[in-house]
C-alpha cells in the first residue's frame, strides 16, 4: 500500500458518483464499504435496535465478472442476508486468506463486544467470529499489507486510538494519544494507505458531508483534517466508508436519505509508493519513499567481502537469484514494494598439499568459484617425476613450476613427486700440467668447467675432447661443456716450450759435426792418399838408386 504524496492530498478533493443503491426500506443504514480483487462489498445495517440480519451487497468492480462474461461496472453481483454483525461499523478485506473481516462496532449482544465477524470473500458467506478485546467495541479495521497486520481503531470506553494485530488478531502494539476528536463524537471508519492512517470522525451534524482525516503512523500525529464536498439531490449525505479500490483510487460509500440508498463516490489521489529495502550482510539502495505511479526503482545490492547473494525476496516472494545477482528493478510502480536480500558467506573448500623429494605450496581453503595456482620445487639436482591432482595425472602450468585449478567447487588434493636428475661423467687427464677433477659427476643439462695449467715452461699444444683434437686451443685454461646430456672426456697435453730452439740448436750442432765428421774423413782420404803417394815416391826413388847401382 502506497502514502499518499502529500498529507492534504484529500484538501478539495474531487469526489465523482460511481452509482447509487436503493436499500428499499427506511430503517437499514449503509455502514461499511470494503474493496476486494473483484468486488466493491458494502454492508446494510438492518437495525440499530433489533438483532436482524444484515446484508451484504457486492457491486461489480469492473466490466467483466469472474468468468470473464461482461457486465456493468457498479451493477450488483449478489446479495447475502444471513446474519446479524451487530453495528457493522467497518470492514476489511485481506488478499491473501481471501477474508473480509467485519467490525462489529457498538454492540446489541454482550458477548459480541470487542468482536471481528469473518466472511469468505468470495460468496460472502459467515465463516467465524474472534473476540479482540472485551474491554472497547472495534469502530473501524483495515487490512495493512506493508506489514501483513490489521490496524484497528477503537472505541466506546477505551477512547478512539489504534491498535495493530496480527493475523489472529492478537494486539502486537497500541498507537495511543495520536487521535484527535475536534468536533466529532465518534468515527465511521478508516483506510490504511501505507503509513498513512485515513479516518472518518462523525459529529451528528444534520447536513453532514463529513470530514476526512489524515495520520502519520511514523510521525504519530495527525496531519490534517479536510471536510468532503460530495454533490446529492438528497438532504444528508452521509460519509460512511472508505476504501482503496485501487493504487491511488479511493472510493467512498456514502449513506443518503429520501429515500435510503447506498451512494459509490470515486477519487483518483496522488500517492507516494515507498519501496523498503533491507540485506544481510552487504550494502542495498537505501529505502525509497514517495516514488510516483507508473514509475521505475532500481534497487542495487552488493554482499561484504566473501559474502554472495544467497536469496532476493521481493514482495514476500523469492526470485531468482542468479539472475539478479546485482540489481532489481521495479518498473511500472502501482503499489508499496518490500526487497531483502540475503547474503551468505561464500563456502571454502580445502586444497590438501603434500611433496616427494621437494616442497609445495601448504594446504590452505579456497572459496567457491574461485582460481587458486599451488605452487612447488624440487630439491636440488631433482625434477617433476609426477603431478598427481585428486589421484589423477595432470600436467604443470606452462611455467613447470604449479598447476592452477579454476572455478573451485570441491575440495582438492595436490600431491608432487620429484626424481633425481640423470647424471654423467666427465673425465679429465692432462699431460705436462694440472687439471681440475679427474673424474666428475655432472647432472643433466648442466654446464660443467674443466680448468686446467701447465707446468712451469709449458705450453698448450693440444686438447682432445670424446677423442677429437680441438681445432681452436681455448686462450683462458678451460674447456666448459654445456647442456651436459651425456658422458664426456677430455685430454690436455702441454709441451715444452723451449722445444724449437733445443731443436734448432741440436739441428746446428748435428749440422757442425756432420761438417767436422766430413772433414776428418776428407782429411783422412788425403792423408791416405799422400801416404800413398809417398810411397810411390820411395819405391821409385829406391828404383832409380838401384839403376844407378
Amino acid at each position: 500500500m502506497a502514502d499518499l504524496k502529500t498529507s492534504d492530498a484529500f484538501r478539495n478533493s474531487e469526489w465523482t458518483l460511481l452509482t447509487e443503491y436503493e436499500i428499499g426500506n427506511n430503517t437499514s443504514n449503509l455502514q461499511a464499504v470494503c474493496s476486494t480483487d473483484t468486488y466493491i462489498v458494502c454492508l446494510i445495517n438492518a437495525s440499530n435496535d433489533k438483532a436482524l440480519p444484515d446484508t451484504l451487497v457486492a457491486f461489480y468492480k469492473g466490466g467483466s465478472d469472474a468468468e470473464g462474461n461482461a457486465v456493468t461496472p457498479y451493477s450488483v453481483a449478489m446479495e447475502v442476508t444471513e446474519m446479524d454483525y451487530e453495528h457493522g461499523n467497518g470492514m476489511a478485506y485481506n488478499p491473501n486468506t481471501r477474508e473480509i473481516v467485519i467490525a462489529g462496532g457498538k454492540n446489541l449482544d454482550p458477548a459480541n463486544k470487542g468482536c471481528v465477524f469473518i466472511v469468505d470473500a468470495d460468496t460472502l458467506k459467515f465463516k467465524r467470529k474472534v473476540k479482540v478485546s472485551d474491554k472497547w467495541n472495534i469502530h473501524a479495521i483495515d487490512y495493512s499489507a506493508n506489514n501483513d497486520t490489521y490496524l484497528i481503531q477503537k472505541g466506546g470506553a477505551g477512547g478512539y486510538d489504534f491498535v495493530e494485530t496480527d493475523l489472529d488478531f492478537n494486539i502486537t502494539s497500541e498507537i495511543d494519544n495520536m487521535v484527535e476528536m475536534g468536533e466529532a463524537n465518534t468515527f465511521q471508519d478508516l483506510c490504511v494507505c501505507g503509513d498513512d492512517i485515513v479516518s472518518l470522525p462523525y459529529n451528528e451534524n444534520e447536513k453532514y458531508n463529513g470530514t476526512i482525516q489524515v495520520y502519520s503512523r511514523r510521525e504519530k500525529k495527525l496531519l490534517g483534517e479536510y471536510q468532503l464536498s460530495l454533490s446529492s439531490d438528497s438532504e444528508i449525505v452521509e460519509a460512511e466508508a472508505i476504501s482503496e479500490r485501487s493504487p491511488g483510487s479511493f472510493v467512498l460509500g456514502c449513506a443518503i436519505r429520501n429515500p435510503r440508498r447506498i451512494a459509490l463516490y470515486g477519487a483518483t489521489l496522488p500517492m507516494a509508493y515507498n519501496v523498503w529495502t533491507s540485506i544481510d550482510n552487504g550494502n542495498i539502495t537505501a529505502s525509497v519513499e514517495g516514488a510516483d505511479l507508473g514509475s521505475d526503482c532500481k534497487i542495487e545490492y552488493e554482499p561484504v567481502e566473501n559474502y554472495e547473494v544467497k536469496e532476493v525476496i521481493v514482495d514476500g516472494q523469492k526470485i531468482d537469484a542468479r539472475e539478479n545477482a546485482q540489481e532489481y528493478t521495479f518498473r511500472s510502480i502501482t503499489q508499496d514494494h518490500k526487497i531483502h536480500v540475503k547474503c551468505t558467506e561464500i563456502p571454502q573448500f580445502e586444497i590438501t598439499t603434500g611433496a616427494v623429494c621437494g616442497v609445495i605450496d601448504k594446504t590452505q581453503l579456497i572459496r567457491r568459484d574461485k582460481d587458486v595456482t599451488v605452487h612447488f620445487e624440487p630439491d636440488e639436482h631433482y625434477e617433476l617425476d609426477t603431478l598427481l591432482v585428486d589421484g589423477t595425472a595432470a600436467k604443470p602450468d606452462e611455467s613447470g613450476d604449479c598447476v592452477t585449478l579454476k572455478n573451485i567447487q570441491g575440495p582438492h588434493d595436490i600431491q608432487v613427486s620429484f626424481k633425481e636428475i640423470p647424471a654423467f661423467m666427465i673425465t679429465s687427464e692432462v699431460k705436462n700440467g694440472s687439471i681440475s677433477d679427474r673424474v666428475s659427476r655432472v647432472y643433466r643439462d648442466e654446464n660443467y668447467t674443466v680448468d686446467f695449467s701447465p707446468d712451469q715452461d709449458y705450453e698448450l699444444t693440444e686438447v682432445y675432447v670424446d677423442g677429437e683434437r680441438l681445432e681452436q686451443l681455448p686462450k683462458d685454461g678451460s674447456y666448459t661443456f654445456e647442456n651436459v646430456t651425456e658422458h664426456h672426456d677430455i685430454q690436455v697435453i702441454y709441451r715444452w716450450k723451449y722445444r724449437n730452439l733445443f731443436w734448432f740448436a741440436a739441428g746446428g750442432l748435428f749440422c757442425l759435426l756432420a761438417c767436422y765428421l766430413v772433414l776428418v774423413i776428407k782429411r783422412r782420404r788425403i792423408m791416405r792418399r799422400m801416404k800413398v803417394e809417398r810411397n810411390i815416391s820411395k819405391d821409385e826413388v829406391k828404383e832409380i838408386r838401384g839403376e844407378d847401382k
